[in-house]
């Protein structure tokens, strides 16, 4: 069975998002984790994602998603991040949630999709390491004030 649960936003530190440590707080971040279950309680975790704070109004967000959870109920685990991905935006006040996805990992640029983001551009050489990645934006006009 999958569970989808928030975290505390400084547990993020241990993960590799290429942002600091101190970047994640409670007034700037969101986190939640995707665990799968077992009968008996114990279980693992499959995934974290995130949603951050960049300045009023817009924020990022990024994930790691283990190889296995490609195989775990999708359409639940969508609907599940999709609401925790609406209602973090939503208490962070974001009208703009963006995320980047490299060309080499269509099933993340596809993941994302699913969760409401649409292609917005090509970022050519954007990581340190010359990457190329894709932007993907999901709006949420009802934050809007501007």
């Amino acid at each position: 069975m999958l569970q989808i649960a928030r975290i505390n936003p400084e547990a993020l530190a241990e993960y590799e998002f290429h942002l600091r440590p101190e970047t994640f707080t409670e007034e700037t971040a969101r986190a939640i984790v995707v665990r799968e279950k077992l009968p008996h309680g114990e279980g693992s975790d499959l995934g974290i994602m995130y949603v951050l704070k960049m300045w009023e109004g817009v924020g990022t967000t990024s994930a790691y998603l283990g190889p296995h959870v490609w195989g775990k109920s999708p359409i639940r685990m969508v609907r599940q991040v999709t609401r925790e991905l609406d209602r973090a935006a939503n208490e962070l006040g974001l009208w703009r949630v963006q995320a980047e996805s490299p060309y080499d990992a269509p099933r993340y640029t596809r993941w994302l999709s699913l969760l409401g983001f649409r292609l917005e551009a090509s970022l050519s050489r954007y990581y340190p390491n010359g990457q190329d990645m894709w932007l993907l934006t999901k709006f949420y006009e009802e934050n809007f004030n501007g």
